[in-house]
């Protein structure tokens, strides 16, 4: 079985109430959009897979698929994505004299939302790792953890965590991680996750312009 069909069955037994809030598959031109903006990164194929499965939570009060992240959907992973593309260009984050430069990376393509923190496919390769790695964002901390080298390896590995019965579901369909995840990860993924920090620059001073000096008009004088 592919990961996708073994988190199907998951869902199914242990969680019947978050996968009867998953959306019908994407459509084509859903599909299309994000598989333009994936760039064909490493994962990428897999990505566009589980969205033909199902197309996501669009009920922001759905349960949880993991630690209160609710799987977004095509639109709604666009709407956070241009929103935030948009405030890092405007330099909503940025502090008198000094700029984000990957508080948000515009390369960044979010799939799992909680509140404004994020799980997100980098598509360009941010903090010295590789395209297509899996980063969580968290909104409001400049900590980036780079949690997989891929969506393959990050789904796989979620996948085993479920089978292998390392996550809870109350009554409430919250779904939380026992202490044990960490050390099973590791196993996994060595090396990660990996920490990173958003960074700073300097701003460039601003060059004022010397003020224009005003013409002066002589006024002609009366021949007598």
């Amino acid at each position: 079985m592919t990961p996708i069909e073994r988190l199907a069955r998951w869902l199914e037994n242990a969680h019947p109430t978050a996968a009867a809030s998953l959306q019908p598959g994407a459509d084509k031109k859903a599909i299309a959009r994000l598989s333009r903006a994936l760039d064909d990164v490493p994962g990428a194929a897999t990505l566009l897979d589980l969205y033909r499965w199902k197309g996501g939570q669009t009920d922001p009060l759905a349960p949880s698929l993991r630690e209160n992240y609710t799987w977004l959907s095509i639109p709604e992973l666009f709407e956070a994505k241009d929103m935030l593309d948009d405030m890092a260009k405007g330099g909503e984050w940025d502090d008198e004299g000094e700029t984000w430069i990957s508080w948000w990376v515009p390369g960044w393509v979010p799939f799992f939302e909680r509140g404004s923190d994020l799980y997100l496919v980098d598509t360009v390769g941010s903090f010295g790792g590789k395209p297509g790695q899996i980063l969580e964002f968290l909104h409001d901390s400049e900590d980036r953890q780079i949690v997989a080298p891929s969506f393959d390896a990050w789904l796989r590995v979620w996948v085993d965590s479920l089978e292998a019965n390392l996550w809870t579901v109350d009554d409430t369909g919250f779904i939380d991680a026992a202490d044990a995840l960490d050390r099973f990860v590791a196993k996994r993924l060595p090396g990660y996750p990996r920490w990173k920090k958003a960074k700073k620059t300097r701003k460039a001073p601003t060059k004022t312009k010397p003020a224009a000096k005003k013409a002066t008009t002589k006024t002609p004088r009366k021949r007598r």
